[in-house]
């Protein structure tokens, strides 16, 4: 019995490390140009953002219009962000969760859960969750954002 317990112990080991394979080199590579992306984002780091944004790219959020359909920054400048929202955004904390990494040759598609910390104008610490899609296309030699999606996920989903 101590036998079979054991092998189904191990065989169930076995089993969840399979679930997961390790990522690749490629993969782990853009993801840390994915995360160094949106650090600079939220750290208003505009050389950077314009480095690993394509001068094409597409950003569609909650508040995004249906008729914004062309590339929505090109050059983008952090300069008439005030001292204080630049600091709340700096402040924010984001991990992203269930992170899928599809890469297709020159092109990177990230799928995640996107979830960030951050106080809201009256300094109450809040949580959001957004389905987030990334999509990476490199281009001489260099990652860049092409098209990202945001769509916020409702509270009550959270468990689901």
């Amino acid at each position: 019995m101590k036998l079979t317990v054991g092998c189904f112990l191990i065989f169930c080991a076995l089993g969840l490390s399979a679930q997961v394979p390790p990522r690749s080199a490629a993969e782990q590579e853009l993801l840390k140009v994915e995360a160094e992306w949106m650090n600079a984002y939220l750290h208003s780091d505009t050389a950077t953002v314009n480095r690993l944004e394509g001068e094409d790219m597409i950003v569609f959020t909650s508040t995004s219009l249906p008729s914004r359909f062309e590339p929505k920054n090109k050059s983008r400048n952090f300069e008439s962000r005030s001292a204080a929202r630049k600091a709340v955004m700096a402040a924010e904390k984001r991990t992203l969760e269930k992170t899928q990494v599809r890469l297709l040759g020159d092109v990177g598609i990230i799928n995640a859960i996107d979830s960030h910390s951050f106080k809201d104008e009256k300094g109450v610490e809040k949580t959001e969750k957004t389905f987030y899609t990334g999509v990476w296309a490199k281009r001489k030699g260099v990652w860049q954002c092409v098209s990202a999606q945001f769509t916020v996920i409702p509270e009550a989903n959270w468990g689901l």
